[in-house]
């Protein structure tokens, strides 16, 4: 199946791209030179829909090599020809077409089609959520309420009271509470806090108040914005806890999280007591919440270095400063030092010898590095690559080991 096999896949994708433009740009030409022809922008439109979708489908089919995000990837890929479709939709209006589009259906349409972009990118990302260690409630909360706030779009899209304000703040409302409540579910099942719990109540409760507020226009509650404030600061110090750092770079985690807490503080402040005598504080808010917005993203960058693939030196060797293995004649779990990807060590136990050589595995056709990949096909060549067949290049003889051999 072409599925199974993703070069085939992405060669079939550029090919469409490439049709594409070719037609776009032959419909242009035909738009300028008749200008009679008065669906020349539809097609154009749906010739450039079809190019950048078939760009974002080639880079999305990059990650169908990894067995681990080959889920994720074919969801995107999902959403991408949704979008398409609706765009479709949008160019050409089909209700209009046999005769049904008396009540505005191609702005409809549009609306549709636009509403669907900031639904289908916290799907892709909910979806990858999902698939990650202690993301599944994150990722299920996430999905669910951005699948509900595109249901109130469309509801309000296309129902009689279409302009009716209030639906449109309800499906924001709901959509920002995606984002919170699933920062407050990740890690959830992996690790246990407290403070999750009282985030998501907290959230659940903002989400509450803010959508009987919005249809029953009530004299504000200090209480929505401290709710609010208190959810988005425990989602915030939740994700900064699940980023693996170094005992050396913890104090940037805690400065981080102080720094949020002392820019909600002021939001909340400002929204309740409205009374500045001057910006100072104001202004210090501010400040803090740049500051926090930067520290955030420094423990972000921290944590994926610290996360990093094991270097390679030279073409083949791998630097492992140690290893564990198992003696196979005493049974003896030990720990042997390498330099440079080798070591000779000599069990403590029975004195069993012993010679290590890691080397980095490479595709046996275009040799290719493989080194922490772990798909069935090559990323380069797309030939199939099992354990078996990943060839370790150009093997460097080690000298026999005096003793009894392994």
């Amino acid at each position: 199946m072409w599925l199974d096999d993703p070069v085939r896949l992405r060669r079939m994708i550029l090919w469409v791209m490439l049709g594409a433009l070719g037609l776009t740009a032959l419909l242009a030409i035909v738009g300028v030179v008749d200008s009679s022809f008065q669906e020349s922008y539809r097609m154009i439109g749906s010739g450039i829909a079809a190019v950048a979708a078939s760009g974002l489908l080639l880079a999305a089919g990059r990650r169908l090599d990894s067995p681990k995000s080959r889920k994720t990837a074919l969801f995107i890929m999902g959403l991408i020809i949704v979008q398409f479709v609706l765009a479709l939709l949008a160019f050409w209006d089909p209700l209009r077409m046999v005769g049904l589009g008396g009540f505005n259906s191609e702005e409809s349409f549009d609306f549709t089609a636009l509403s669907f972009i900031p639904i289908a990118i916290p799907l892709g990302l909910f979806f990858y959520v999902c698939q990650l260690r202690g993301g599944f409630a994150a990722g299920l909360l996430g999905i669910l309420a951005t699948a509900v706030t595109f249901t109130i779009f469309l509801i309000a899209i296309w129902s009689a009271n279409s302009r009716d304000e209030a639906l449109w703040e309800t499906g924001w409302s709901v959509w920002f509470f995606a984002f919170v409540s699933a920062g407050c579910a990740a890690g959830m099942g992996a690790e246990r806090r407290s403070l999750r719990s009282i985030g998501l109540i907290a959230a659940t409760t903002a989400l509450a108040m803010g959508i009987a507020g919005i249809w029953n226009r009530p004299a504000s509650n200090p209480l929505l914005s401290i709710l609010v404030a208190l959810a988005v600061v425990i989602a915030h110090a939740n994700l900064l806890w699940l980023c693996k750092l170094k005992p050396s770079q913890y104090w940037l985690r805690w400065l981080a999280s102080l720094l949020a807490m002392c820019g909600a503080a002021a939001v909340v402040y400002e929204e309740n007591v409205r009374v500045w005598r001057d910006d100072l504080l104001l202004r210090l808010g501010t400040a803090a919440g740049i500051c926090a917005l930067c520290a955030t993203v420094a423990v972000a960058i921290l944590a994926a270095f610290n996360r990093r693939a094991m270097p390679v030196i030279g073409e083949d060797e791998v630097e492992v400063a140690e290893i564990s293995i198992v003696c196979p004649t005493c049974r003896k779990k030990q720990n042997i030092t390498l330099s440079k990807g080798f070591g000779e060590a000599a069990c403590g136990n029975c004195g069993m010898k012993f010679s290590i050589r890691t080397t980095a595995p490479r595709c046996a056709n275009c040799n290719y590095l493989l080194l922490m990949f772990r798909g069935d096909r090559c990323p380069e060549c797309g030939s199939t690559v099992a354990n078996g067949d990943r060839r370790i290049a150009r093997p460097s003889p080690l000298p026999a080991p005096e003793g009894e051999p392994l």
